[in-house]
């Protein structure tokens, strides 16, 4: 069984709630997490693309670590340094030195890609790591790994069966990964989302601010739910790089490559692949390609 195959056969462990398996697995890999800066990505749509425009900003300056999920193509595309994947050389060192620790915590696939993903930062000497949460917030993997800023994308309903059947119940279970006094951006939310981060984060002490989309921003995504995205993500870039100027960025949005996002695959006949899986993902594709 080779490292792929190996992880893969995690998965037949299911979806897991709780964090003292990663918790215990960070440990017994040194708690590289808490050796790097964290910015958590928390919320329904538009994680992967925050993080991703997130990175590409911060790359000119730093040295920046990225976990999205899932892939496209290869499990190593989840973890990146400066947009270089892991190397399978680099996943087998992992496993040998923590199979063993695999086995004992009984970890899942998710798990395990999250404890690597810090392990493989840490070692790589990165300045900040961009982890996309999962599906969930106070109980998903990545919330073990102790943020210090945290960037909440839109949220709307999904994995009603794991998160709740309401909006507001599912809010509570995604800031729920929220730690007291921490940094916050969130983008512009429905109001009863936005009631609950805000009665959040003022209960933790949190330095909180709900952004606003700039609709002339210009970037190489398409669809206005890429601006809302590219929104968020400029803001906490300003926050890491206040002095950084509005031309730097503006030339850096036309640069961005996330596939699977109204990605254009064939011009004629045209066809357009993106990976939406909600309603409101698929309401964001549709109304981009009406704009058209």
């Amino acid at each position: 069984m080779n490292e792929e195959q190996y992880l893969f056969s995690l998965e037949s462990r299911g979806i897991k709630l709780g964090l003292q398996r990663t918790i215990q697995l960070l440990k017994e890999c040194g708690n590289p997490h808490k050796k790097i800066k964290i910015i958590q990505v928390i919320g329904t749509n538009g994680k992967g693309s925050t993080s991703a425009i997130l990175s590409q900003l911060l790359q000119a300056d730093f040295s920046v670590g990225l976990y999205t999920s899932p892939h496209l193509l290869s499990f190593q595309e989840r973890i990146r340094v400066n947009g270089i994947p892991i190397k399978i050389s680099e996943v087998r060192e992992f496993l040998i030195k923590y199979k063993s620790a695999i086995e004992k915590t009984e970890a899942s696939f998710f798990e395990v890609m999250t404890v690597m993903s810090v392990w493989y930062f840490c070692n790589k000497g990165v300045d900040c790591a961009i982890m996309e949460t999962g599906l969930g917030g106070k109980f998903d993997s990545v919330s073990a790994c102790d943020a210090d800023v945290y960037g909440m994308t839109s949220i709307s309903m999904d994995h009603m069966h794991i998160l709740g059947s309401s909006l507001k119940a599912i809010t509570k279970e995604k800031v729920g990964a929220i730690k007291p006094n921490s940094i916050v951006f969130s983008a512009p939310q429905q109001k009863s989302v936005q009631s609950v981060i805000h009665e959040y984060c003022m209960k933790n002490n949190c330095n909180f601010t709900f952004i606003n989309t700039n609709s002339k921003l210009k970037l190489s995504l398409p669809g206005i739910h890429q601006k809302e995205n590219a929104s968020l993500a400029i803001n906490i870039f300003k926050h890491i790089q206040p002095l950084c100027s509005q031309k730097f960025i503006d030339k850096k949005l036309l640069l961005i490559k996330w596939f699977g996002r109204n990605q254009i695959i064939k011009e004629s006949p045209k066809i357009v692949f993106d990976v939406a899986h909600n309603d409101a993902g698929i309401i964001s594709f549709i109304n981009n390609m009406k704009s058209e």
